[in-house]
């Protein structure tokens, strides 16, 4: 905006040595912020419409927003408002103002070609016609508003020192809020991270706790099975049938050696023939039952001497 009112572009050489006469820093957010609208074009004549539906969604900053900045150059503050003033004069409907210490001037995108050209008076599109639309701006808080009008206002070096070091608590503040909120979302992260062990934890004792109680089910149905087997078993027998498995249950034992030793003993007085009958039985299917001696010796024959014991019995 200042090149074009001040007219100082030269020509494309390679020292410009001019354009040093205007170095224009950046402008510094001291309060205000962006905000998303829309870029409506607008037919110049209020009793004609445009094309509908071009325009689009832009960001802009927000109105009543300050910025701070600093210009060095060789021209003083009454040089730009006398040249803006000049500027302003040429274009149609322009707002420009100024007091001793600002003025009111255009700058920005969407501004319009009368301000981006030197002459503004007859400003012409691509079919050499004068321009018949210009962008309005759109928001929920501002409607059909022309875009770029700024004010620039002078201010002494204390309060553009007291505006930096407001612009710097900001930021520190912004820094020390970013990292809090780091911290908290860290400290969420690590929440969330204990609670998701916490339930995947709970959620394997769970499935461990109901594999261990399906087992103990299963434990007790196939011990009550077994005993209703062995019911089963034992009504099926004999009597002493019955007596043997209740005898081999106290003392494991060769069934040939718990018979005879139970006989002998009269466990088995009350079925003492059916036990010899099958004691003898036993002794046959086991080829232990020997009448005959063999050896020399009838002490050492186990065979022999265990049948005739059984055959004493039969007596």
């Amino acid at each position: 905006m200042f090149d074009t009112a001040l007219q100082i572009y030269s020509p494309k050489i390679k020292e410009n040595d001019e354009r040093q006469n205007l170095i224009v820093s950046d402008a510094l957010l001291l309060c205000g912020g962006v905000e998303i609208g829309r870029a409506d074009r607008k037919h110049k004549n209020p009793d004609k419409t445009s094309k509908d539906g071009i325009y689009q969604r832009i960001e802009v900053v927000q109105p009543n927003s300050t910025f701070i900045m600093s210009i060095n150059s060789k021209f003083s503050f009454e040089d730009f408002k006398k040249a803006l003033a000049r500027y302003h004069s040429e274009r149609k409907d322009s707002r420009f103002a100024d007091t001793e210490k600002s003025f009111v001037a255009r700058i920005g995108k969407n501004e319009g070609k009368a301000y981006m050209v030197h002459d503004g008076k007859n400003v012409l599109n691509n079919d050499k016609k004068p321009v018949a639309t210009h962008f309005l701006y759109s928001s929920n808080t501002v409607s059909d508003e022309q875009f770029g009008w700024i004010k620039i206002e002078l201010i002494n070096d204390e309060e553009y020192l007291e505006s930096l070091d407001n612009i710097a608590l900001q930021e520190k503040n912004h820094h020390n809020n970013v990292k809090h909120k780091q911290k908290e979302l860290i400290e969420k992260i690590e929440k969330s991270k204990e609670a998701a062990v916490k339930a995947l934890n709970q959620k394997e004792e769970a499935k461990i706790k109901a594999q261990r109680e399906e087992a103990k089910i299963k434990a007790q149905r196939e011990e009550q099975e077994k005993i209703i087997a062995e019911a089963e078993r034992l009504s099926q027998m004999s009597p002493l049938e019955r007596k043997i498995a209740e005898l081999e249950s106290i003392t494991p034992m060769p069934k040939t050696t718990l018979l005879l030793k139970n006989i002998q003993n009269a466990v088995l007085e009350e079925f003492k023939d059916e036990a010899l009958a099958l004691l003898k039985k036993l002794m046959i299917e086991n080829k232990e039952w020997k009448e005959q001696l063999t050896g020399k010796n009838p002490a050492k024959d186990k065979n022999y001497q265990r049948t005739l014991e059984v055959k004493k019995l039969f007596l």
